[in-house]
């Protein structure tokens, strides 16, 4: 046989070896979503996404290029991640606005190489703390808020010792049906009394004499944020007054606003963007979500978004100190794809310096 021939018939078997692998294969969110309703269990797997491979010419890492090259004289690069050397399943909480920046730098770690599970639970804020403290179930914690002192006493009782690393902002978004003609722009006194007067025309005259409708979920970090700059920390007027109807889920509150000209709700940016042709923000004080870059907070409903980690595990769990590196390393080129906001790089770069401190390596 000669050399030509024994050319091609390796060029056949490369061929064939090709069309014989399992494609990554794509889902349907809505359907993941919906699923969540009745199992709030996620578990991220090789096939959740259609994956864009990381060539020199995909969008990712042309995107992610132009922002090396702006900041590469001043950021800090965390030790080279090998995913594909990674071994071991990692399990992680999250709220519904976390969910999909974590299931984007999850596709990012699988394309790199990394072939065990990602166990994604999307539950509540103080829940998700509460089984991290106590039953110690979760490896890391997305969440739109830091701890409070009772809570980070609560983890060291059960020999826990949390530790956050800042990733990026989200915001609240005060919104109400697409349909609704006569409000676009509050400001947080006229909020305050749209969330605990009966009527809209209590607030301005000009504005229908109806019943206010607001549609709440009681619980977790939005309401927490809303009860503390809007109603200066009084949570119980959120759900005490009148025509206040109460859900445990984002897409059940959509559902009920979209088609109620006189309700009301709020929900996190990126949770609002998905439903942004039925629903509509309002403008509070003159701002936006958008309002908020690296530079200024402007919009009044603004938070950090943090993750976290037991300081002790980190240093003993391979698989989880390696993802953490990763997802300090590669959340700005994720983030804005989630509907997030990045942070400036002085500030991701505290992260990353804290990480560093964790591990014991020298910066």
């Amino acid at each position: 046989m000669g050399f030509l021939d024994q050319k091609k018939i390796c060029f056949f078997l490369v061929i064939l070896l090709a069309a014989c692998s399992n494609p990554l294969q794509s889902s349907n969110n809505d359907s993941e979503v919906n699923a969540i309703k009745d199992n709030p269990y996620l578990r991220f797997k090789q096939e959740t996404a259609s994956l864009e491979p990381l060539t020199e010419t995909s969008s990712i890492v042309a995107k992610s290029k132009t922002k090396k090259q702006a900041t590469k004289d001043s950021e800090i690069n965390l030790p080279l991640v090998r995913p594909l050397d990674i071994e071991g399943n990692i399990n992680i909480a999250g709220t519904t606005g976390t969910m999909l920046l974590n299931q984007l730098i999850y596709d990012r770690f699988v394309r790199q190489g990394y072939s065990d599970l990602i166990n994604f639970s999307m539950i509540g804020t103080n829940e998700s703390i509460k089984i991290f403290c106590e039953e110690k179930k979760f490896d890391l914690l997305t969440l739109a808020r830091p701890m409070q002192e009772s809570e980070i006493l609560a983890c060291r009782d059960n020999g826990i010792e949390p530790i956050n690393f800042l990733i990026g902002k989200d915001a609240v978004v005060i919104v109400v049906s697409s349909q609704n003609n006569f409000v676009n722009k509050v400001n947080l006194s006229m909020l305050a009394a749209i969330f605990t007067k009966e009527k809209w025309s209590d607030i301005n005259s000009s504005w229908p004499n109806k019943s206010i409708e607001r549609f709440l979920i009681d619980s977790g970090a939005s309401f927490d944020l809303v009860a503390e700059k809007v109603l200066a920390g009084d949570a119980s007027s959120l759900v005490n007054t009148s025509n206040t109807n109460l859900y445990l889920y984002e897409d059940q509150i959509i559902q009920q606003l979209s088609t109620n000209i006189y309700g009301i709700s709020f929900l996190s940016n990126s949770v609002f963007k998905k439903a942004s042709k039925s629903l509509k923000s309002l403008v509070i004080d003159g701002t936006t979500p958008e309002s908020i870059n690296f530079n200024h907070k402007t919009y009044p409903l603004e938070r950090s978004l943090y993750i976290y980690v037991d300081r002790n595990q980190i240093k003993q769990n391979s698989q989880l100190s390696s993802f953490v590196n990763f997802y300090l390393t590669n959340v700005n080129e994720e983030i804005e794809n989630a509907e997030l906001f990045p942070i400036a790089l002085e500030e991701l770069n505290k992260s990353k310096i804290k990480w560093l401190q964790v591990m014991g390596i020298k910066q």
